[in-house]
């Protein structure tokens, strides 16, 4: 193989044989992944607005133009993006719907039914209503309620919210190691519904959490399984308060392979 001296900024390799290989870069190069973003994004805002009343096709197309430009424009978001684009894509298209105040109750048994049958996830349906003001001049809730109708696990929760950013807590020696251990995304594991070890990985960006209290909580699980008593529900470690965050959560979960000893 030889280099001919470049020409316009351009080099010409004369090749005595053929090469055995060629790799080609397709990203961008010979492949155009983009060039009918528009189209396919205008298809799905269309088809989603046709199916549920009051949904606006172009203020969907807004709202999800701006949540996926500010997801990949982080090169971590990008990074862990790109390893479970059915989830990624899942979660950028729930967190566009929810910026426009948009909430399909009627899906929550077909939510459910998946991961719970298909991806042995011990999960339950539940009607979650959240009473909530929250005040932007002060970066807090002035008031928040949470009220959980469940068969498997009602719930009552009231909050108060100080706005204060969180500092040190009882237990820890520093604010890397607490942040790491109550806020940090990690692979957590699960019995599925076949008794089998599960696990699966979720990831979002550093929290900005403010130092909440309890004004009341009852969780009707941990009651029932003798857990916590209704007095030590009261006391909880910390109250800390986040008021939005994506999520992005790796499914489908996978089997853990235990070895016997």
């Amino acid at each position: 193989m030889t280099l001919d001296a470049p020409v316009e900024g351009r080099h010409r390799v004369n090749f005595r044989s053929p090469p055995n290989t060629i790799l080609f870069d397709l990203d961008d190069t010979i492949l155009d992944d983009r060039g009918g973003l528009d189209t396919v994004r205008r298809t799905i805002c269309n088809e989603a607005a046709s199916q549920t009343p009051g949904l606006s096709s172009p203020e969907l197309f807004d709202a999800l133009v701006g949540v996926q430009t500010w997801f990949w424009a982080d090169p971590e978001r990008h990074r862990v993006g790109r390893s479970d684009l059915r989830a990624t894509t899942t979660m950028l298209l729930t967190t566009a719907l929810e910026r426009i105040g948009v909430v399909n109750s009627g899906l929550a048994e077909n939510l459910v039914a998946v991961p719970r049958n298909l991806w042995r996830l011990p999960w339950y349906a539940a009607r979650s209503t959240f009473d909530t003001r929250y005040n932007v001049a002060e970066h807090r809730y002035d008031h928040y309620h949470l009220h959980t109708d469940s068969d498997w696990g009602d719930a009552e929760v009231t909050l108060a919210d100080t706005g204060k950013p969180v500092g040190l807590l009882p237990g820890f020696s520093d604010l890397a190691l607490q942040r790491l251990i109550l806020t940090h995304p990690v692979a957590g594991y699960f019995s599925m519904t076949n008794q089998k070890l599960g696990t699966y990985r979720i990831w979002h960006d550093q929290m900005e959490l403010t130092v909440g209290s309890v004004v009341n909580a009852r969780f009707g699980l941990l009651e029932r399984l003798q857990i916590l008593t209704t007095d030590e529900m009261l006391q909880p470690h910390s109250v800390l308060v986040q008021p939005a965050i994506p999520f992005l959560i790796g499914v489908p979960p996978r089997e853990v392979r235990v070895q016997s000893p």
